[in-house]
């Protein structure tokens, strides 16, 4: 199966679970939760933006490809909390739509983006 069409799956896969779980009727919602609050998740958006930025490179994707898409799946992730909360949709749910966790997964882009370009300086 080519590369792409894996990844275009993925992200069909992550829109469809907003379509499938259809018994969350709330609104749209923000997440109220400040940076760092939470360190765990905050490390973990970071680390694994980073770790799925370089596995798309990894798959022969040119990295500002990499990039974007590891940023839209992020998008993606953090609209699917706005829409479901995880009152009604259990661990598929978020607690909403928080900037702070897409501002995290920037961070380990360019954190990614940045040790790609300084390991690549001292070979």
């Amino acid at each position: 199966m080519d590369k792409q069409l894996k990844i275009i799956i993925l992200i069909t896969t992550l829109i469809s679970l907003l379509l499938i779980c259809n018994k969350a009727k709330a609104e749209f919602r923000f997440s109220d939760e400040k940076i760092f609050s939470n360190p765990d998740a905050s490390m973990l958006h970071g680390v694994g933006s980073a770790y799925l930025t370089s596995s798309f490179e990894y798959l022969d994707m040119t990295w500002w490809k990499a990039d974007l898409l590891t940023l839209g799946l992020g998008l993606t992730w953090e609209i699917k909390d706005g829409f479901l909360p995880y009152e009604q949709c259990g661990w598929i749910g978020g607690e909403g739509f928080s900037k702070n966790d897409l501002f995290c997964n920037l961070v380990g882009v360019v954190l990614n983006r940045s040790l790609h370009y300084f390991i690549g300086r001292i070979k």
